[in-house]
């Protein structure tokens, strides 16, 4: 009966097992439709939502978390610092709840190297000056084993008894020991107030003292010393030169209120001289007086200030210099020179009071991109790096270390000489329909690749491209009435030069500058053609052409000026026309030619007209009578007559015995 029940109950599950499988595939598999919110989710609550299966209307739930809070701006109710966390807070703009956030602490920022007292060393911290790892010197002959702290030796000073009744002190006795100075203030009940010229010119002191109330220190007397840092009493009203030169361990100094000047070398070859506190009592820094230092920063305080030639030279890791708000005067004692080789010196800047500086005070400061200005200063401002007059009307001076292609202001009227002097990194610069004059050496060595003279510019000096070894285009606008060597020591040869049809003076023809009327070649196409017509041929008109092997000179030319073909390297033969008068300096300089012919017209040849003319063997004069030479300067009076007949000995003479005097024919 019981296997019969059994049997019985086991049939009657699988058939409602088969019946339900049948029915609805929930207890296989369901198939659920898209999620649906119940509830959304907030900065402060989760959501929920779920989804049912379209056969059995099985439901499904699921959390939908918390959205993060969003701040736009978080203010510092509490600033970490190296061990204790701080604390921000701002308003959520989702829930309007105040939000506040943990800021962890900063951890300490310790120095590599010890700081060393008279019982123990420790690392400090740049942030908060903790004292860490401390621990007491151990000795071994008078020098910690840890961090080389030297037991203290004071040394032993002498004395000099100066006229007006006070000391000076000359030196110190036990210079073999000695490592420490520390100089009083009296000696002997009398005032002490001069240290001497060379007193302590000793690697080994590491440490000086010196009291308030000494006035004076001489040339040299810490010169070369170990000191890490100098503190000057404000009773140091003077300091001569090279006071602490090459005191190469040399890291902070202080100075007191009483100097006016830094003298010429004081620092100079401090190599780990980082920092310095310059006073506003400061109003001159000499030649040289921080050169070859390791000084980061520089900072100026007084409202006058005169800096001396090469000051901060050789600094390579100076890479800011501020003047404070109060500065009004930056003048110097000599020109240029103060940033030469500081090779990291990318900025300076100028304060709102400042309202004279030097002309030169920038110049030779190869990498300097930007000077900035304080918006508020109303006689300078900064636009792009570049320093400008405030009404935009003056350019002031263009950072050497500048890059790029420049926007000259609208307003600007005059681009002045040397303006972008070195400042190789430009390699384009666009000037305004408002600039009227061009000065001497204005692009110099700069990278330029092609440049547009405005139809307002009337003056272009001589120069403008000097060294400009990337120039292959120029335009010159209709304005232009006077141009002159605009191309010297331009080591490439323009490609493409164009002058406005509305150029009442000069025109261009097959890429050659000429004057409007034909008669004058101011600068020679890339071929070297002279077009006919041409009486003179200007001065470096050829200049650098180093594709030009050989030229014939037509007919009606009567003038060829000064370095008309210097550096034609490639060019070994010229022929010249019978109607030449006249042959101006450094003519044909550093070309190829092996020998020249004379013509009987030519009336006088300057000095140096065959410079540099290695191969010249023969120079023939078709007109042999009358030749004299004159030294360069010499009066006429002082000519002496020479024979002309003979063409290796004329060659010997262009490049020897005459090689500075003036030929000519009387």
């Amino acid at each position: 009966m019981k296997k019969t029940l059994l049997l019985f109950l086991i049939t009657l599950l699988a058939f409602c097992t088969v019946m339900l499988c049948v029915s609805c595939k929930q207890h296989t598999e369901h198939s659920y439709g898209e999620w649906k919110v119940v509830s959304e989710a907030t900065c402060t609550v989760k959501g929920e939502r779920e989804r049912e299966c379209t056969e059995c209307g099985n439901k499904q739930t699921e959390e939908i978390p918390m959205l993060q809070h969003e701040v736009e701006n978080f203010e510092v109710v509490r600033a970490p610092d190296c061990v204790t966390d701080g604390k921000k807070s701002g308003v959520c703009k989702l829930c309007n709840q105040t939000v506040e956030v943990t800021v962890k602490a900063l951890g300490h920022d310790v120095s590599q190297t010890w700081t060393v007292g008279n019982a123990t060393h420790w690392h400090s911290c740049a942030r908060c000056e903790a004292k860490l790892d401390e621990s007491a010197h151990v000795l071994k002959d008078g020098v910690c084993e840890t961090c080389g702290y030297c037991e203290q030796v004071l040394a032993e000073l002498t004395y000099e008894l100066l006229t007006d009744g006070t000391y000076a002190v000359t030196g110190y006795t036990n210079k073999e020991q000695a490592n420490a100075v520390d100089i009083p203030s009296t000696y002997q009940g009398k005032q002490v107030t001069i240290v001497g010229m060379m007193a302590f010119m000793n690697d080994k002191i590491k440490s000086i003292t010196i009291a308030e109330g000494i006035t004076t220190l001489k040339s040299y007397c810490f010169w070369g010393t170990g000191i890490a840092t100098i503190t000057l009493p404000d009773s140091v009203t003077v300091c001569e030169k090279n006071a602490f030169q090459q005191s190469v361990n040399l890291e902070t100094v202080n100075l007191g209120c009483g100097l006016t000047e830094i003298p010429e070398r004081m620092f100079y070859q401090c190599g780990n001289l980082k920092h310095i506190n310059i006073p506003d009592c400061i109003t001159s820094i000499g030649n040289y007086a921080f050169a070859e230092t390791g000084l980061e920063t520089f900072s100026i305080k007084s409202a006058s200030i005169n800096i001396g030639k090469y000051a901060f030279s050789k600094c390579e890791n100076l890479q800011k210099i501020i003047f404070e708000e109060g500065v009004e005067n930056i003048m110097s004692v000599l020109s240029g020179y103060h940033f030469s080789n500081c090779s990291n010196l990318t900025e300076i800047q100028l304060p709102s009071t400042v309202n004279t500086i030097y002309k030169y005070f920038f110049n030779n400061a190869p990498s300097l991109q930007s000077i900035k200005v304080d918006e508020a200063n109303e006689t300078f401002c900064s636009k792009n790096g570049i320093l400008y007059d405030k009404s935009l009307t003056k350019i002031i001076k263009v950072p050497q270390g500048i890059k790029g292609v420049i926007d000259i202001p609208e307003g600007i009227t005059s681009i002045p000489a040397e303006t972008f002097w070195y400042c190789s990194g430009i390699t384009g610069i666009n000037l305004p329909n408002t600039v009227k004059s061009v000065g001497q050496n204005a692009f110099t060595a700069t990278s330029i690749k092609s440049m547009v003279f405005p139809d307002s510019v009337k003056t272009i000096s001589k120069n403008v491209f000097n060294k400009c070894a990337e120039l292959k285009s120029v335009h010159i606008g209709s304005g232009v009435t006077s141009l002159t060597e605009m191309f010297s020591n331009c080591e490439s040869v323009i490609d493409n030069i164009t002058v406005s049809d509305l150029n009442e003076k000069y025109k261009s023809e097959n890429n050659a500058i000429l004057s409007k009327d034909g008669q004058v070649l101011y600068r020679a196409n890339k071929l070297g053609e002279i077009p006919e017509g041409v009486t003179e041929i200007s001065s470096y008109a050829f200049e650098n052409n180093k594709t030009l092997t050989n030229i014939t000179i037509p007919e009606n030319v009567k003038y060829i000026y000064r370095g008309a073909f210097a550096g034609c390297i490639n060019l070994a033969k010229v022929t010249l026309p019978q109607s030449l008068w006249s042959i101006d300096a450094y003519c044909f300089q550093n070309t190829a030619i092996s020998e020249i012919v004379i013509p009987k017209n030519v009336k006088n040849i300057s000095c140096w007209a065959f410079d540099e003319c290695t191969k010249l063997t023969k120079v023939t004069f078709e007109s042999t009578d009358n030749w004299k030479v004159t030294k360069n300067g010499a009066s006429s009076t002082t000519a002496l007559e020479i024979d002309v007949s003979n063409a290796a000995t004329n060659a010997e003479n262009f490049l020897g015995q005459y090689y500075d005097y003036k030929w000519e024919r009387r």
